[in-house]
């Protein structure tokens, strides 16, 4: 907002732009973080099924 106030148009556009991939990446690091959780709980789960609790 600043940048347009002053009159940068194109820094703000470059800056936004950048906000966004930035939060783009945020959010697949976000999932790839989630799909190893779920990964690690199911192999933890099985484990238990079987019989045999890791600790």
């Amino acid at each position: 907002m600043f940048l347009i106030y002053i009159g940068l148009k194109m820094a703000s556009v470059i800056v936004f732009g950048l906000a966004l991939l930035l939060l783009i990446s945020s959010l697949g690091v976000s999932i790839h973080e989630i799909l190893i959780s779920t990964r690690s709980l199911d192999i933890y789960l099985s484990t238990m099924e079987k019989g045999k609790d890791i600790q």
